[in-house]
């Protein structure tokens, strides 16, 4: 029986939520976020979503790309990352990034986001004023 809440009963509890939970609802994606506690008080982040839907994260990236806002390509691939969300309340690091070796995520920043998924500018063949058909300009 528990008496109080310390980090080694609230990780239990945390490990209990997520067995019974995911086992219970087979088309519905829990996550249990962070916990705040006190010695007899405990409250936990619960997000729920339907399977098959995009994270906030991911709706919030498709927005920012529509809206043309960074340039940003999502097809660009990258030989190491993918680009797969946008955090709207960051001010210095508001894209993620999944390494595609170990799926880690990593945050960064608009410009290094930019360089590996931005949209490549083309540069115009500029036809210099001497070259000419048939005696005429071009």
């Amino acid at each position: 029986m528990i008496k109080e809440f310390n980090k080694i009963t609230l990780e239990t509890i945390r490990q209990h939520l997520n067995n019974n939970l995911e086992d219970s609802l087979e088309n519905i994606i829990i996550d249990i976020g962070n916990c705040s506690y006190n010695s007899d008080n405990a409250t936990f982040k619960l997000e729920c979503r339907i399977k098959g839907t995009d994270t906030k994260e991911e709706s919030n990236l498709k927005w920012v790309i529509k809206s043309g806002l960074y340039n940003l390509d999502l097809n660009r691939t990258h030989p190491k990352y993918k680009l797969i969300g946008y955090k709207v309340k960051a001010r210095k690091r508001p894209f993620i990034i999944e390494d595609l070796i170990n799926n880690k995520r990593y945050v960064i920043n608009a410009e290094e986001t930019h360089k590996m998924f931005g949209i490549k500018k083309f540069t115009n063949t500029i036809i210099p004023f001497s070259v000419r058909k048939n005696g005429e300009n071009i």
